[in-house]
């Protein structure tokens, strides 16, 4: 009887569950404090590591899932939704209801750390992807962001209900007074004194060449301890080299392309098998004839030719790569070196004198730019040791180049990993001195004072280099940089000069709250708009398969380079039109977002269309079908009749296609 009542039970579970009393209480407090679950089922009940989810489903066919604690904290909802795709149109509640209902949920369900909650300093950001807003409360102790520790949430734009929450909270954590900590004076000096700036190259790729620029930047990720002054959370020198390919020996990128036989011949690059002759030849490689080569691949990175070959023996492996004309080394792996059993431990001394006399036999024209290396050595028996030498040009580092080396406990080499720019270096470049490198970066960047994580369950108060820019000072002109090497375009205040009464202030409203806009600072409504500036401002509202810049930061060059090369592939713009900072006219500007809302196809259906603007004759035949179907759409009306197709189009103007075109 009682295997009978077992198997009812479960046949009966997916229907509804009856909670026990535990649980019921539970479901109870849950329900309390989300209101919006009012006529729901539960329909399953599961435990994971001590906290409760429950799925809720209603007669109508929603569901919802609650992560709660046992006494009744929401730690999780999601309101989940049945397939839904971006609509692409503007949200039915502003930004400023999306706080406000966002603030309501968490005195509901985050009463108990509301004292903690920065209200006041929070994200509230539109994504048209999602349809909805998303925001995002920091824990604030003492004054101070603990950006660990947050509660999150999702306003979805057309109900304007909160139909996702997150609570990312520690209760254990213990913070550390704030009393006596140093002045952010103080800490300017511990700064300079424990982690510093330091003068360094880097690298841009621009025309597919490698640009090198020198910079400041801190010598390390370490934090300044704001009790003591003193240098923690010390950077672990773990990675091989900073935006290095360790398979390329190159000028420019790591992009591979295939070399033919005939290209094989005719620049006279070494044979397949003269290649593997010669990687068995470098005794330091440890291939000997055990090894069968499995596959030789030709390939040209960066403007050199490259031949790769991989061996087997038995269950172990080994690959080289070459440059195949000069036979350089670029990188090599044997497995059986590095699996290798030994009972020795290998000194630091003795990895650096057999990396030497390897870069003496083989690399020695490269030893002067080689600056001393970085050993990471075992402590156990048959560990393994990491030797990083980095490359110094003009008594700069260049941290983006070098030569990486594994060895096993005997000393011998199982890896390598070479990464060379064939670059110029200007030695006669006039650089700002240190002093005022510190002077921009204090004024520009500046240290930020939060808590930080810390051993035994504690948080401490550290000042750590703000997040908000790219800690990167051009050595040349003390300007601050993007990642990308250019210099960093300021997150400027928007102001739309002429707005008051100007028929595109509705529209130009209504898309701010969205934050999208067509430039930043100043910008002047009845001005012409630049290409790059409506390129962006389409990508910013396209909700799928579209490159879209991060809105909280100016366009970098990276960001509009990869803007354009999307809408090239998605043929929303000829590469032969691009014109950065030219202007737009405004048949073009329709024929952009007509393709960009994936309508091109019809647009360019011969002899279906008419229009009804005065001046359609002026209309390219090409752009014919693109400018009736705009108005078709509403996206345009003209002026008095005419549409003055060849005409620039104006920021107003472009704000208001934009906003025609999302509440289509």
């Amino acid at each position: 009887m009682k295997q009978l009542i077992l198997c009812l039970f479960i046949i009966l579970l997916p229907l509804g569950v009856t909670a026990d009393g535990g649980e019921a209480d539970l479901v109870q407090k849950i329900t309390a404090q989300l209101p919006e679950l009012a006529g729901y089922n539960v329909s399953t009940v599961d435990t994971v590591g001590g906290d409760k989810i429950v799925v809720f489903s209603s007669p109508a066919g929603g569901s919802a899932a609650v992560t709660a604690k046992p006494d009744g904290v929401i730690v999780y909802y999601s309101e989940m939704q049945s397939s839904k795709t971006a609509s692409g149109r503007l949200p039915n509640v502003s930004k400023t209801q999306a706080a406000q209902t966002a603030l309501d949920f968490l005195n509901r369900t985050a009463a108990d750390i509301s004292a903690q909650l920065n209200t006041s300093v929070f994200t509230n950001t539109y994504s048209f992807a999602a349809d909805g807003y998303n925001l995002r409360f920091v824990r604030t102790v003492n004054g101070i962001a603990y950006n660990s520790n947050a509660v999150s949430l999702f306003i979805d734009g057309a109900s304007g209900r909160v139909t996702r929450f997150q609570r990312n909270w520690d209760d254990a954590v213990v913070f550390v007074p704030t009393d006596g900590i140093i002045t952010q004076q103080q800490a300017q000096s511990a700064f300079e004194k424990n982690i510093g700036l330091e003068l360094r190259y880097s690298r841009k790729i621009s025309g597919g060449e490698a640009v090198i620029y020198p910079v400041y930047v801190p010598a390390g990720t370490s934090a300044i301890d704001a009790r003591t002054g003193g240098a923690v959370l010390p950077a672990q020198r773990t990675a091989l080299f900073e935006n290095a390919d360790s398979s390329v020996f190159s000028a420019g990128g790591a992009s591979q392309n295939a070399v033919s036989a005939g290209v094989i011949s005719e620049k006279t690059l070494i044979s397949a098998s003269e290649a593997q002759e010669y990687a068995r030849s470098i005794t330091e490689l440890g291939i000997d004839d055990e090894f069968s080569a499995q596959q030789v691949r030709y390939y040209m990175s960066g403007g050199e030719y490259l031949v790769a070959i991989s061996y087997e023996k038995e269950a172990f492996t080994a690959s080289v790569t070459m440059n195949a004309k000069t036979l350089q080394i670029v990188s090599f792996d044997n497995s059986e070196r590095a699996a290798k059993k030994s009972a020795s431990i290998l000194s630091g001394y003795a990895a650096r004198a057999a990396t030497e006399s390897y870069l003496r036999s083989r690399l020695a024209t490269l030893m002067y730019q080689l600056d001393t290396p970085v050993i990471t050595a075992s402590e156990t028996e048959g560990g393994t040791v990491g030797v990083l030498y980095e490359r110094i040009v003009n008594k700069i580092s260049y941290k983006g180049n070098g030569i990486q080396f594994m060895l096993n406990a005997d000393g011998e080499i199982f890896s390598l990993s070479l990464t060379w720019d064939n670059v110029s270096f200007d030695e006669n470049a006039q650089l700002i001195g240190l002093k005022a490198a510190y002077v921009q970066f204090y004024t520009q960047i500046g240290l930020e004072l939060v808590y930080s994580p810390a051993e035994n369950g504690t948080s401490v108060p550290v000042y750590i280099v703000s997040p908000k820019k790219p800690a990167i000072i051009s050595a040349e002109s003390g300007r601050v940089l993007s990642y990308d090497g250019t210099p960093l375009r300021e997150n400027r205040s928007l102001r739309y000069i002429g707005l008051a009464g100007h028929y595109a202030e509705p529209a130009a409203v209504a898309l701010a709250d969205c934050d999208i806009f067509v430039s930043q600072g100043d910008v002047l409504l009845d001005g012409s708009i630049r290409q790059q500036d409506f390129i962006a401002l389409i990508a910013a509202i396209l909700p799928e398969g579209t490159v879209a810049p991060d809105k909280a930061g100016g366009l970098t060059d990276d960001d509009i380079e990869m803007i354009y090369g999307s809408f090239v592939t998605k043929g929303i713009i000829d590469r032969g039109e691009i014109n950065e900072t030219g202007f737009v006219t405004r048949q073009d500007a329709v024929k952009y977002l007509i393709r960009a809302a994936g309508y091109g196809g019809v647009a360019e259906l011969d002899g279906i269309f008419q229009s009804h603007f005065l001046d359609a004759d002026q209309i390219p035949k090409a752009l014919y079908g693109y400018v009736a179907l705009a108005r078709a759409l509403k996206l345009v009306s003209g002026s008095d009749g005419y549409f003055h197709p060849k005409q620039s189009l104006t920021n107003a103007d472009a704000l208001v296609m934009v906003y025609n075109y999302l509440r289509r």
